[in-house]
């Protein structure tokens, strides 16, 4: 077995370019790993295989953790829409951050261009410049929709221990929200 891990005898230049390989290297096979899920999902074997979706499959049976499987399934589902996004992942211009972030604003118009401008970008400036082309209402300032809230029906407290909130929400269904808590003293 080689000895990979121990790189002290490495000159300065030798352990800058193995790195660069390496990451040249890791962005290529991440192209390949998002091919092979697509396929997987196209072909909807997570669920032959007993698992309810590919982010389960991901976690439970390739033993990914909850974070990197979820940036992947939205790579893949990225990639799977817009195919030129493999060669971007393939060559380090697109991470799986940045194609989490782009994902739900991309339709065939603005992918080439979006693609473009996230290359070489982190995920706060990729989030910035989304913010710019795609900005969203402050729902801090306007507070919540009016009709939400009927009104408060009961609270009763039963100790220090326990309280009961109950809230009728106005709906269709007059829906009923209920939240416990503890309280810790």
């Amino acid at each position: 077995m080689g000895n990979h891990y121990r790189l002290a005898e490495l000159g300065n230049s030798e352990l800058v370019a193995g790195l660069s390989e390496l990451i040249r290297q890791d962005n290529a096979l991440s192209a390949r790993v998002l091919a092979h899920l697509v396929e997987l999902e196209l072909r909807i074997l997570h669920l032959e295989f007993g698992f309810s979706s590919l982010f389960a499959y991901c976690v439970e049976a390739l033993g990914m953790s909850e974070g990197s499987a979820g940036r992947r399934v939205a790579a893949t589902r990225v990639c799977r829409q817009f195919p030129e996004a493999f060669e971007r992942v393939a060559r380090g211009e697109l991470h799986l951050c940045a194609s989490c972030a782009l994902a739900p604003h991309l339709n065939e118009e603005n992918a080439a261009e979006l693609f473009e401008a996230c290359t070489g970008k982190t995920r706060r400036k990729i989030e910035e410049l989304l913010a710019a082309r795609f900005p969203q209402p402050d729902v801090r300032a306007a507070g919540p929709p009016s009709g939400i809230v009927k009104r408060v029906s009961s609270c009763r407290g039963t100790g220090a221990e326990r309280a009961r909130l109950r809230s009728t929400f106005a709906s269709k269904q007059a829906l009923k929200a209920s939240v416990r808590w503890r309280s810790r003293r």
